[in-house]
């Protein structure tokens, strides 16, 4: 409020939510919290910025009497960019995984390894597993593969530069996007990468992604092996259903995509 008199505007960018969706903690504390936050919004704030929908009800939610403008700011790519990605090949009866960003807990990459493992038992050598970035998880996950001698199947490449990523974006038939509950995420930038890659993008239901891309991604109802496992054979086992998966990404791909600007894709 002070730093107004000085003709200092706060404008926040919320790439976060306030809470996990679906899970809004109803606790002493977090009331507090919130209610601080909405007394923030209400009296220091000019304006926001928020990346998704749901970031932006959780933030009326806060300040229902808030009387300053917000703005849903969408990430935006070169169209160019995602137009060197092949299409995902159908002579190969190996199928490709993909995860993309930090190795950490509450972004599920171990449910990950654990599905990994349940499905080498069931379909020794057909799931390869391309674990794109690091964390404070490398070593753990490091010495769990070398362990379990898993690395021909789940591999870590570490952090990759654009051409490297165009490259698994190519090699990759599906997108997982595992985030845990403990993580309120706002939107997840590769479930948007995915989509305009023309993969299947599997997503937790923690994430706020189908008020943007709707049928273009798939909700897991648990982040566990069991029920990943099953989404991911399923669309292995049924060509139709990989296919209108893809087909179903065309539809909000125009929503992220710009013909030429001054820049570089990220």
């Amino acid at each position: 409020m002070h730093l107004r008199l000085f003709g200092i505007h706060i404008i926040p960018t919320l790439h976060c939510t306030f809470w996990t969706t679906r899970l809004k903690p109803k606790n002493f504390k977090n009331k507090i919290i919130r209610k601080l936050n909405g007394w923030f919004w209400q009296h220091c704030v000019s304006a926001t910025l928020c990346i998704s929908p749901e970031s932006e009800k959780q933030l009326r939610e806060i300040c229902p009497n808030l009387n300053s403008p917000v703005f849903q700011a969408r990430p935006t790519y070169l169209k160019a960019a995602f137009s060197e990605i092949q299409p995902p090949s159908q002579s190969s009866k190996q199928f490709h995984l993909l995860f993309a960003g930090r190795l950490e807990e509450n972004k599920g990459v171990l449910e990950l390894y654990e599905t990994a493992k349940l499905l080498e038992k069931s379909h020794p050598g057909v799931f390869k597993w391309h674990i794109c970035g690091t964390g404070s998880l490398t070593k753990i996950l490091e010495q769990q593969i070398s362990a379990n001698q898993s690395s021909e199947y789940f591999m870590l490449k570490g952090h990759l530069n654009r051409d490297q990523m165009l490259t698994y974006f190519s090699l990759s038939h599906i997108f997982l996007i595992p985030t845990r509950q403990d993580f309120a995420e706002g939107l997840n930038k590769v479930a948007i990468e995915g989509v305009l890659a023309g993969r299947p993008v599997i997503v937790s239901k923690y994430i706020p992604a189908t008020d943007i891309l709707g049928d273009a991604v798939i909700v897991a109802d648990k982040i566990d092996a069991s029920c990943l496992s099953e989404l991911i054979v399923l669309l292995y086992e049924k060509p139709e259903k990989y296919f209108q998966a893809i087909s179903s990404t065309q539809t909000v791909q125009d929503i992220f995509l710009i013909l030429n600007i001054a820049g570089k894709w990220h």
